[in-house]
């Protein structure tokens, strides 16, 4: 009966090293992907704020707030109005609501489909200023139940999002910074029932960010993150003129709300 012959040394050595270069090629095309998706967030960012803005000399109103958005697009039903009967209306076209006009993305009622955050998509799709289609309303589970590819646009990396939302000048939060107010720009993980918030970035990639468009400051200028009574391994403080990027954190911890201008 023959012998069988095992592996030598040699063999054994140049079996590690294939798979080496396997496992090394298969890191470095993950990195290209991410880094390829990181470039799409900033683009994602800049072509939200850039229809909104045409959006505003079009209409002379902000898209989700505009209150005759009915002259342009066919009432949901109802008295047409977000703040009345229309907000409860079951639409699945381009029907819609109309704002309440006050320049803030933000108008909440208590049990309602149609929502000012969730309009805001649907009126810049209505106009032709993004592509996709967006129901301008709330998903299921709450009045901020945002699903990305449905009520919201999906984000560049896996499971992520873009919400709207307002805060008012002045509010205080442990979670914002009391320069984050206005309407803003949220862009994050998916968060079942509520706005697309969990983290998404490294420290690293959000100051990235930051030094391409901004001033490199979590809690100022237009791009700013969760204070670090909720992002606690993303930032440094809860104060927004020493809070810093934590450069120690490698891992995943942060995600972007972006100042509307």
């Amino acid at each position: 009966m023959p012998m069988q012959r095992g592996f030598t040394l040699v063999e054994l050595s140049i079996v590690l090293v294939i798979v080496g270069l396997l496992m090394g090629g298969v890191l470095v095309g993950r990195d290209l992907v991410r880094k390829a998706q990181l470039r799409t967030v900033l683009t994602d960012l800049e072509e939200v704020q850039s229809a909104t803005r045409l959006f505003s000399e079009q209409y002379n109103a902000l898209p989700g707030d505009i209150p005759n958005a009915t002259d342009y697009w066919p009432s949901a039903g109802g008295d047409g109005m977000v703040s009345g009967t229309c907000a409860s209306a079951a639409s699945n076209d381009t029907a819609t609501c109309n704002g309440n006009g006050d320049r803030r993305i933000a108008y909440r009622p208590g049990a309602s489909n149609f929502t000012e955050e969730h309009m805001f998509w649907q009126h810049l799709t209505n106009a032709g200023l993004m592509e996709g289609y967006y129901t301008g309303k709330a998903g299921p589970g709450s009045i901020w139940d945002s699903i990305p590819g449905k009520n919201v646009p999906e984000g560049a990396l896996r499971d992520s999002g873009m919400g709207m939302t307002n805060r008012p000048a002045g509010s205080v939060h442990a979670n914002w910074y009391m320069t984050t107010h206005g309407n803003f720009l949220e862009y994050g993980g998916k968060v079942a029932d509520s706005i697309s918030r969990n983290i998404l970035f490294t420290p690293r990639e959000q100051l990235s960010f930051e030094e391409k468009v901004d001033d490199g400051y979590p809690g100022l200028g237009k791009m700013h993150s969760f204070t670090s009574n909720f992002r606690p391994n993303c930032v440094t403080a809860g104060n927004e003129h020493v809070a810093e990027y934590r450069k120690d954190v490698s891992d995943v911890a942060c995600s972007i709300m972006w100042i509307m201008e």
